[in-house]
């Protein structure tokens, strides 16, 4: 399988975990449930670990591109955007762990964690409307 085909295949999982998690966070802070924030602490966790080995396959898969000036710049923006999201999902994370083993639970703690679901949440969305647009608009990644 090449890089491309992989990463194909792996972008998949942090999209999917990344979205899950900012759900579950927005129903732990809706309904205050303890076991949503630790069922979306799981999901981003997993987004961020998914969310690497996206990173890692699309770092290998670009190396393959030839292109002009524009479709850089368009992979660089797809790839900012994934570190982005998984940098702030890693973050969320630290900080529902931490706040875990403090005991501190409720509303307050579940709206810091909330929010950077969702900004990861934005990145992981953004950076697969580009990473669409690479593929099905440009056609990288497309042996013909």
């Amino acid at each position: 399988m090449t890089p491309q085909m992989i990463h194909g295949v792996l972008v998949h999982f942090p999209i999917a975990f990344l979205v899950g998690g900012f759900f579950f966070e927005l129903l732990a802070l809706i309904f205050d449930r303890e076991w949503l924030s630790r069922a979306a602490l799981i999901l981003l966790l997993m987004g961020v670990i998914g969310g690497a080995g996206a990173i890692i396959t699309g770092d290998r898969a670009s190396g393959n591109l030839s292109g002009d000036e524009a479709l850089s710049q368009m992979v660089e923006t797809h790839a900012t955007m994934a570190h982005m999201a998984i940098a702030t999902a890693g973050i969320a994370v630290l900080v529902r762990l931490f706040l875990l083993m403090k005991g501190m639970t409720g509303r307050r703690t579940t709206l810091i964690v909330f929010l950077l679901a969702l900004l990861s949440m934005a990145f992981v969305l953004n950076g697969g409307r580009i990473g669409g647009e690479l593929v099905y608009k440009h056609g990288a990644g497309i042996s013909h």
